[in-house]
């Protein structure tokens, strides 16, 4: 894929547009097929930009598990946290990488929420799918931590 910049952008807002439509399935494809670098520079574009859906919080009961990935990448901790919560009902793929990200967050309880997820959800399977993204957040201050504490998995 290979993107950065107003590229992020228009994904994000497709993505957005996707889980508005119900078209979870859509959304994960397209998420799960990003590098970790890749996830990573939507997290920095999200949490720059201003994407509605990343704020409606009071709209998200009964909908599909692509907002709560979406919601991952809010810049609000509160919407972060309520992504820490779904996430834990989803065993996807998805949702463990997107935890793996939360798991380096710099707001404390988000990040808490996250690596108990991580630590309850831990094998070997699951870990092939979060280790590349901790890997790369391991240069952010809490992402650090983390990758330090994956050591004595």
């Amino acid at each position: 894929m290979g993107f950065i910049g107003a590229t992020v952008d228009a994904s994000l807002s497709r993505l957005t547009q996707l889980a508005e439509a119900g078209d979870d399935a859509a959304v994960r494809r397209e998420m799960l097929a990003w590098t970790p670098q890749e996830m990573l520079s939507a997290v920095n574009v999200a949490r720059r930009c201003d994407i509605s859906l990343l704020r409606e919080t009071d709209r998200l009961t009964g909908l599909g598990p692509a907002f709560a990935w979406l919601l991952a990448l809010s810049r609000d901790g509160r919407c972060r946290e309520i992504a820490a919560v779904r996430l834990v009902a989803d065993s996807s793929p998805l949702s463990d990488r997107m935890l793996a990200v939360l798991a380096a967050d710099h707001v404390e309880r988000v990040r808490a929420r996250a690596w108990r997820a991580i630590e309850q959800r831990l094998s070997p399977a699951r870990a092939a799918t979060m280790l590349p993204v901790l890997i790369a957040l391991r240069h952010r201050r809490w992402g650090r931590r983390r990758w330090t504490a994956t050591a004595r998995w």
